[in-house]
């Protein structure tokens, strides 16, 4: 079929498809914008918080890198008593700029809720710390920065 023959009509069909098209990519486009951010970790007590189960490198910062909205992010980290043949009681709580995100956390396999009762910590124990981030789909792109404190205590 050659150009020349093709009718008015059949042009601006094509016209309207290829607008259309990308107007489409272009929104997909805008929804996978991501948002940067970090977070700070502070702990206050005999224990401390690593990256690795082997406790040799200590967690201040978590760089989640860039999230997209409606993203679930995760990640670990190892919590160690270093009371000397004492049991640490531990809990958290953090402040985070926003409310587009949400974090949760699981403390030795179980959901441990923010400003909840204290998770014992035995002494020279290692134990598994899970953070999950979750971006709410209304999030706006942008920094975000949260502080997450983490202190423990001698009595339960």
């Amino acid at each position: 079929m050659k150009i020349k023959n093709l009718s008015k009509t059949t042009v601006v069909l094509l016209l309207i498809v290829a607008a259309l098209s990308i107007l489409v990519v272009s929104g997909m486009m805008l929804r996978t914008r991501t948002i940067e951010n970090y977070g700070t970790i502070k702990s206050v007590g005999d224990f401390a918080i690593y990256n690795d189960e082997a406790c040799s490198q200590e967690l201040t910062v978590i760089q989640w890198e860039q999230l997209n909205k409606g993203g679930l992010y995760q990640r670990d980290a190892y919590v160690k008593n270093l009371a000397a043949g004492d049991t640490v009681y531990i809990k958290w709580n953090y402040t985070m700029s926003g409310t587009y995100l949400q974090l949760t956390m699981e403390f030795d396999g179980n959901v441990w809720e923010e400003n909840t009762r204290k998770r014992a910590l035995p002494p020279s124990t290692v134990l598994r710390i899970h953070f999950a981030l979750q971006v709410l789909d209304n999030a706006v792109s942008g920094d975000f920065v949260y502080r997450q404190y983490f202190v423990g205590e001698d009595t339960a």
